[in-house]
């Protein structure tokens, strides 16, 4: 798990660019809009998953793995923070240096709680409202049912997946990206992990669902 954040958050991004003949979309706005990756690094394991619990509601939602993954840097970081106080305020050892274990502690949890909530972060396509939008579980009772940064469906004109080598010391891998492309020609990220078949599938899927084609730069 360890490798996996220092892979996540830690890899050095070596950015890989569509070199096809972007002609072959069919499309003026594939020529308009980047081709290069939308977020920058990316996990090397399935960190987000499509799910559909009703015929015209699609989900982007962090996968389980994610979750574990998020829970135990959490865990970890939490425990060396509330070890640290505690050995800190002791006065038997106050010789050993736990303000550095609470310094650590206190990164390590911070990082872990980014992570968690990340996980927990859900993206709504609601064809019968015809919006997009981000959400975070569980549901805040006192926010609105829909957040006011919303995204229009009917300016979706295609689904992107493009690759990124992510480039570190010891290790070397692919995070693949899926991104909604507007009609404005910019995009919006739904995917970025590192298992390709599973961003493919997801991709098809998601046509099918929103009626756009795959510009599959992969």
């Amino acid at each position: 798990m360890e490798k996996d954040f220092e892979d996540l958050m830690n890899h050095a991004p070596d950015r890989v660019n569509l070199s096809g003949n972007l002609d072959r979309f069919n499309h003026p706005i594939a020529k308009q809009t980047s081709w290069s990756p939308l977020k920058s690094g990316g996990t090397n394991f399935k960190a987000q998953k499509l799910k559909q619990p009703e015929p015209h509601i699609a989900l982007i939602q962090g996968s389980i793995q994610m979750k574990i993954f998020a829970f135990i840097f959490f865990t970890i970081g939490a425990g060396f923070l509330i070890a640290g106080v505690f050995k800190f305020i002791s006065p038997a050892m106050k010789e050993f240096p736990w303000l550095v274990v609470i310094i650590f502690g206190g990164a390590f949890g911070a990082a872990g709680v980014f992570l968690v909530r990340e996980a927990f972060k859900e993206l709504v396509i609601d064809k019968r409202e015809g919006i997009i939008y981000k959400q975070y579980l569980p549901k805040n009772p006192n926010l609105p049912a829909v957040p006011e940064d919303t995204y229009k469906i009917k300016e979706v004109v295609a689904i992107q997946l493009i690759k990124e080598r992510i480039k570190g010391d010891e290790s070397t891998y692919y995070s693949y990206e899926m991104n909604l492309v507007m009609a404005d020609a910019s995009r919006l990220n739904l995917m970025d992990h590192g298992n390709p078949d599973s961003v493919v599938e997801d991709a098809n899927t998601l046509s099918g669902f929103l009626d756009v084609p795959v510009w599959n730069g992969m």
